[in-house]
């Protein structure tokens, strides 16, 4: 036991089972011995090409750019006569994000898939 009151490993396993380990074998008795490094190309194969991930975040952009544009477009049509915009104006920029906000809903689709 250990000043810290924490008991030593050797105390909790026995001296020869402290330093063995697991040698995994094939089904014709060889030693495996195959590491995660042989096989990093199978992995990339899962991962999405950078042009989706591209799409993705364009997609994701293009919608906070929109959530933003309408409330935005509602202030300054509700905003005194000398700071505010005119009702059709402000009916422009609620349209044009809602288009923004859809082209980026579409485009995060194609970039998930």
């Amino acid at each position: 036991m250990l000043a810290s009151g924490v008991p030593s490993l050797q105390s909790v396993f026995p001296v020869g089972l402290a330093a063995t380990f697991v040698e995994w074998k094939d089904s014709n008795g060889n030693p495996n011995r195959r590491s995660e490094k042989e096989w990093s190309g199978i992995s990339r194969i899962r991962e999405p090409c950078r042009e989706k991930k591209m799409l993705y975040k364009l997609g994701r952009l293009l919608q906070i750019v929109g959530l933003i544009m309408l409330p935005v477009a509602i202030a300054g049509n509700l905003a005194p006569e000398p700071h505010g915009i005119d009702l059709w104006t402000s009916l422009k920029l609620s349209a044009v994000g809602v288009i923004s906000f859809g082209l980026g809903y579409w485009l995060q689709q194609i970039g998930r898939k």
